[in-house]
């Protein structure tokens, strides 16, 4: 499957919220029928420098207080939040 790295960002961060929101990793493939797991999406984009957009600060720092991850959160990559992610989908 051929993925443009627009979508796979746009499918991430849809991915993402869902997992905050629900707290199920798989819970926007229902909602955008793309076949690939919030996991997949983390392994795709671990090495993104792209930087991840400001307005999901809130919710990572929400993350990152459920995970007991104290380092600031103003400016993460893609790949920096896949990362975490990922780390937390293994826990």
């Amino acid at each position: 499957m051929q993925i443009d790295t627009t979508d796979l960002r746009r499918l991430f961060r849809n991915r993402f919220e869902a997992y905050l929101d629900r707290g199920n990793p798989a819970a926007a493939t229902a909602l955008d029928g793309c076949p690939l797991t919030l996991r997949e999406c983390c392994s795709l984009l671990a090495n993104d420098p792209e930087p991840f957009p400001a307005r999901y600060r809130q919710d990572l720092r929400n993350l990152r207080t459920r995970v007991r991850l104290r380092a600031p959160v103003d400016k993460h990559t893609y790949g920096d939040v896949a990362s975490i992610l990922a780390c937390v989908l293994l826990k």
